[in-house]
């Protein structure tokens, strides 16, 4: 039994129909909805407490992430996860889609791996930020509920990341994004840090380097013409920029990714 593991509708759908289940660890499920279409109106998350996996109503269109209470660090503090040993779902239909998408996309890159210790280690920290994002929605309909340190981080880490999946092209420095986003660049980094255990930088370039890669598999622009898209105006520093990120010049990349694709089964 793996440790975590993130499965789609179908998938679900096969392990019920064949009783894979067996005697499942896994205490919370999140299922994760995103609405097809790209405008965000129909995301929601439905959280799985103590709920057997073979008696959930799956959707084809949704993810599963599976895991173990246990896991999770004794002293985060949300609410939902108590001490009450009774089955609960809960549906949440207002969190932000870019957070989620983004945690989403880590899980799925990262699932092969779900038997690792550090992959665990992962799996948990994203729980745990998608258990916080949860309950800082909740306690944000209470006016007077304050907001201790870890949660005031977390909503500056969503932030930070919402600003970063739509402004990365023209815009690449931590301090733009710490004062757009009203904070110093001190919070901002400690913030990143504690909830997404990288720092401000490191995601911005991250986020190019993904546009980069996917723009070099899947479309047949020039190094010159991505390198413009992404807001680099000198190929050079672009071609040097991603060499350091992933230790091939655009071309290797692109050139060994077409290969993989050559020998990959015709459908």
């Amino acid at each position: 039994m793996n440790s975590w593991e993130i499965l789609n509708g179908e998938q679900i759908h096969t392990r019920i129909l064949e009783n894979e289940w067996g005697n499942s660890a896994y205490d919370i499920i999140f299922e994760l909805y995103l609405d097809p279409v790209g405008l965000g109106h129909d995301d929601y998350i439905t959280i799985f407490l103590n709920y057997p996996p073979e008696h959930m109503e799956y959707n084809n269109l949704s993810y599963y992430f599976l895991l173990n209470r246990d896991l999770l660090r004794s002293g985060i503090e949300i609410n939902l996860l108590g001490d009450d040993a009774q089955s609960a779902v809960i549906k949440i239909n207002d969190l932000d889609q870019s957070y989620i998408f983004y945690l989403v996309k880590m899980l799925l890159k990262n699932s092969q791996l779900s038997d690792s210790a550090l992959s665990q280690q992962f799996a948990c920290n994203i729980a745990e930020q998608l258990l916080l994002s949860v309950e800082i929605n909740r306690r944000a309909k209470e006016p007077d509920t304050q907001l201790n340190p870890v949660n005031r981080y977390n909503l500056i880490a969503v932030d930070f990341v919402d600003q970063v999946k739509e402004r990365f092209r023209k815009h690449k420095s931590v301090h733009y994004y710490a004062t757009k986003l009203g904070v110093t660049v001190k919070s901002l980094s400690k913030a990143t840090q504690i909830i997404l255990k990288t720092t401000p930088k490191d995601l911005i370039q991250k986020t190019l380097t993904q546009e980069a890669m996917t723009l070099l598999e899947h479309s047949d622009k020039s190094v010159k013409e991505i390198s413009y898209e992404l807001g680099i105006k000198e190929t050079n520093n672009f071609s040097s920029f991603f060499k350091k990120m992933t230790n091939f010049t655009p071309l290797e990349y692109r050139s060994l990714h077409r290969k993989k694709r050559e020998y990959l089964p015709k459908k």
